[in-house]
């Protein structure tokens, strides 16, 4: 949806006009849109060039406050993270400074940067730097990487699903990510609307920022407020183990294989818990009717309904008594104490449950 829109904005806020092309600078129409499901801020397109970013020498750390920022940041990354010895890759190196600081703290930096001129200057302070665009398909070692760097970049990028596609390929499993970006929630509550300008395609704020994070399957572990609130630092991880094939269809297997007993030794089944679980999991072993009777829930809008791909029908607890099973699946996880308890004071079920954790299992009586 709309969100805010300039008319006569600067085509860009990076780069001051030399005498010369006072006359032919050109205003642009800059719109600015907002999620209304999810609150990301964004533009739709970048209006700068596609090589805009090759050219580009912007650099902050004229300024001693942002020196000491910078210095101060990367002492402190090192030292809670551990980092010296690792390797770090820094996506948008600009003139190195900050890279420069983690080599001063005993860590190895691997830069990337688009623009030549920037890189000549990370160069300069000895920082290591792939002359490109960062993308997956860089000649860096895959998973080759122990933690990922990027400050005030992903602002700028159109495509964040191929950056951190690439993010993913490079950084190794259990390795660590440092996201530093401007927070757009800051800026809001101070009015501060001339925040929003052509230059930044995108408008985090730490939900927004942590959403993407988890959308490509990393895990974030703290987001912090720097530089007086006006940035957020985001710290995340590569899972160092996803669950694989094998590791699903032995869950489902597990279930299923004490369903099979269960009907094999003549008992009835039922299941507690109509929710997303729940629906998920029995669809995930292929439980229908012919294994299970009902699955129980308690919420009144749910009951005389179906769940999707099982059609099992979902009624209330009081169909224990009126129609009686010998065995429940509790999918519930949440509510499992007190569905137990529920069952033995309450329903007066004295027959067996199976638990799903840590793993599918059989506790022989509720009593």
């Amino acid at each position: 949806m709309p969100f805010l829109r300039f008319a006569r904005a600067p085509a860009t806020v990076e780069r001051l006009l030399r005498a010369e092309q006072r006359d032919s600078d050109e205003s642009i129409d800059l719109r600015i849109w907002r999620c209304p499901d999810c609150g990301f801020i964004q533009q739709e397109h970048s209006p700068l060039p596609p090589d805009y970013y090759r050219s580009y020498d912007k650099s902050a750390v004229h300024s001693p406050k942002m020196q000491a920022y910078q210095e101060g940041l990367a002492e402190e990354l090192v030292r809670r993270f551990d980092l010296v010895g690792q390797g770090v890759l820094e996506a948008g190196c600009g003139d190195g400074y900050f890279a420069s600081r983690l080599i001063r703290n005993g860590v190895a930096v691997t830069g990337v940067d688009p623009a030549r001129p920037a890189s000549a200057a990370a160069r300069k302070r000895g920082v290591e730097v792939v002359e490109d665009y960062f993308n997956r398909t860089l000649p860096l070692p895959p998973e080759g990487f122990d933690a990922f760097v990027a400050r005030q970049v992903v602002s700028h990028v159109e495509n964040l699903n191929a950056f951190f596609e690439a993010v993913w390929t490079f950084l190794r499993p259990g390795g660590l990510g440092f996201l530093e970006a401007p927070d757009a929630a800051f800026a809001l509550r101070g009015h501060r609307y001339y925040d929003f300008f052509a230059d930044y395609v995108n408008y985090f704020t730490p939900h927004t920022l942590s959403q993407l994070l988890g959308r490509h399957g990393f895990e974030v572990m703290e987001a912090t407020p720097r530089a007086g609130g006006e940035y957020t630092l985001l710290v995340f991880e590569r899972p160092s183990t996803l669950p694989t094939v094998d590791e699903v269809e032995n869950l489902a297997t597990a279930l299923r294989r004490i369903v099979e007993q269960e009907l094999a030794a003549g008992r009835r089944l039922g299941c507690w818990g109509a929710g997303g679980r729940g629906i998920s999991l029995l669809s995930l072993a292929e439980l229908d009717s012919k294994s299970i009777d009902y699955v129980i829930d308690t919420a009144p809008e749910k009951q005389g309904l179906y769940l999707p791909g099982t059609r099992l029908p979902v009624v209330p607890p009081e169909r224990l008594q009126e129609k009686p099973v010998d065995t429940i699946i509790i999918t519930a996880l949440m509510y499992e104490d007190e569905i137990l308890d529920d069952l033995r004071y309450a329903r007066d079920f004295g027959g067996r449950v199976v638990l799903l954790l840590p793993e599918p299992h059989v506790q022989e009586a509720v009593r």
